[in-house]
């Protein structure tokens, strides 16, 4: 005959492994699984934490930029083009080169950059803004101008040239000219429409 202590024994022993295996073994597995996300979030905490690092070094230089070169950068390239400042200045860069001044028109923004930046109303490149001028004079005073138009404290870039005879030695040149801002302006949506 098997004794109750033998019983007892056995049960305790099949008692003591469906613990193991039923609490003790999970528990052990949720620890480790706990255990991974917190190595993963440290390794994650240490990338933010040098993205931060960084940020603070950019902010650093960007606050060490002097002011007048900060002054001198928003006027190269403004936050909004005035086109009536620039069409005066397009107009006195002629008169100064000895051309004729005949027109200067804006064309608005070159609109295929409108449509990608148009819901931030901030557009992560420089806008362009077209104007186009038209002159006669010389082929010496129309190499002046374009001369002229790269020494300017805009950056007033020639797009487009087309030269014809008028009469004699005199040319009339319509000139493509862009220049550019961060911000778009405020209706360009009435551009597309």
């Amino acid at each position: 005959m098997i004794s109750k202590g033998l019983f007892a024994n056995l049960a305790m022993i099949v008692l003591a492994g469906s613990i193991a295996f039923f609490y003790i073994e999970p528990t052990f597995t949720d620890i480790s699984e706990m255990q991974d996300d917190i190595s993963y979030f440290q390794t994650e905490r240490q990338k933010v934490d040098k993205v931060n690092n960084q940020l603070a070094s950019l902010v650093g230089q960007l606050d060490s930029v002097s002011t007048s070169d900060q002054q001198k950068l928003l006027t190269y390239i403004p936050d909004q083009v005035d086109p009536v400042a620039v069409s005066r200045l397009l107009q006195i860069i002629a008169k100064e080169s000895g051309v004729l001044f005949q027109n200067v028109g804006y064309s608005e923004v070159v609109d295929e950059y409108i449509s990608d930046a148009e819901q931030s109303g901030e557009a992560d490149f420089p806008v362009p803004h077209a104007f186009s001028v038209t002159v006669e004079g010389t082929y010496n005073q129309i190499k002046t101008m374009l001369g002229f138009l790269e020494k300017n404290e805009y950056p007033l870039e020639v797009h487009d040239l087309e030269i014809g005879v008028v009469q004699g030695n005199f040319l009339s040149a319509q000139i493509s000219v862009v220049t550019y801002s961060h911000v778009l302006p405020k209706d360009s949506y009435f551009i597309n429409n």
